[in-house]
């Protein structure tokens, strides 16, 4: 048995309150998502004050088996962390319903069968702070070009990426 995005996160942030009580998510990525919405493995990544000194990194795989954790501190906690990094709100869709809404959106524009390399990822957008945004991304191997969309994780709404 495999678990989307939403159980996964029950059991990393179990883990990632063992690392700082008040830890909560901030971003995810998955790689190689099936239409059931479950990747080879998650990489979330934990924050437990907005002015965060450290970034616990948790690796997990589809069957809920927390698989790494690494701690980053110092300068590389900018490669994590910005102006708009915000606590991930509960009431966010799953990843699977997030792979439904993208894989209809890219269907629309691009041969499916000609895509590969399939991931989700989960953020507030760096740029302005709205979201959160999942981002479907593929590979199109006819152009040579990874496309996405981005599904608001609230409201489902479907936006291209330009």
């Amino acid at each position: 048995m495999s678990y989307t995005f939403r159980e996964e996160w029950r059991r990393a942030r179990a883990e990632a309150q063992k690392w700082r009580s008040g830890a909560y998510l901030i971003s995810g990525s998955g790689q190689y998502v099936n239409d059931d919405g479950v990747p080879n493995s998650w990489s979330l990544r934990f924050i437990d004050k907005a002015d965060a000194d450290a970034v616990l990194l948790v690796d997990i795989d589809p069957w809920g088996k927390v698989t790494q954790t690494r701690q980053v501190t110092g300068g590389g906690v900018v490669s994590f962390v910005g102006q708009y990094t915000q606590r991930m709100p509960y009431d966010i869709i799953d990843s699977d319903k997030a792979v439904e809404l993208g894989k209809t959106a890219l269907a629309a524009k691009y041969n499916l069968a000609k895509t590969k390399e399939p991931s989700l990822g989960l953020n507030f957008s760096e740029l302005d702070g709205s979201g959160p945004y999942w981002t479907y991304m593929l590979f199109y191997e006819s152009t040579a070009e990874y496309v996405s969309v981005h599904v608001h994780a609230v409201t489902s709404a479907v936006t291209p990426v330009s």
